[in-house]
């Protein structure tokens, strides 16, 4: 199910702080052939694994994430060598030839760390956006940045037949609140 890799190992001497605070974002692009839910993002951590930073997925603001998240994800498990892998619910629908934000940023005031790297080469068939953006200031205003990118991969689960799928999925959703009127 890996959709797209940037370089994760190695780990490079470059690196951008996370806290409460500081976040670091990458973009990656889906294909324009498939629908997909997300399935799970490894990041490539200089040191506290034992306390990751907080990883959710944002939408696209242009050059910099926007927005609430769409999905925070979960489970954070460490992997070995800095990489830490993260689970996404599994119900987070991720549209064709989209651009896409992971997002971290750490958990209390003390600093963790992504690796960053200037080699561009991935792999997959979803894009890695050259660059990233980063915030100072908790998520209120995002500075651009192409010089380097934080080191993730993603991947994704296609969605069998997404033009049968996407309209029961809101015919469910509808009948779901039919029942919760008529339950009050």
């Amino acid at each position: 199910n890996l959709q797209a890799t940037l370089a994760i190992t190695p780990p490079p001497n470059v690196y951008a702080p996370l806290s409460t605070l500081n976040g670091e974002s990458g973009s990656f692009t889906t294909d324009g052939n498939n629908y997909y839910f997300l399935d799970a993002v490894v990041l490539s951590l200089v040191d506290r694994v034992n306390n990751p930073p907080t990883v959710a997925l944002y939408a696209d603001g242009g050059s910099n994430p926007t927005g609430t998240a769409l999905e925070t994800l979960t489970s954070p498990v460490s992997l070995g060598n800095g990489l830490v892998s993260y689970t996404a619910s599994g119900t987070q629908l991720l549209y064709p030839n989209t651009t896409y934000w992971i997002v971290a940023s750490g958990t209390d005031l003390t600093q963790n760390a992504w690796n960053l790297t200037a080699d561009f080469t991935e792999t997959g068939t979803w894009t890695i956006g050259n660059g990233n953006a980063f915030t100072q200031n908790g998520g209120a205003s995002w500075q651009p940045t192409p010089v380097f990118a934080p080191k993730f991969s993603v991947s994704g689960v296609v969605v069998p037949e997404p033009s049968l799928f996407i309209p029961a999925l809101a015919g469910a959703a509808a009948f779901l609140a039919a029942c919760k009127r008529r339950l009050a």
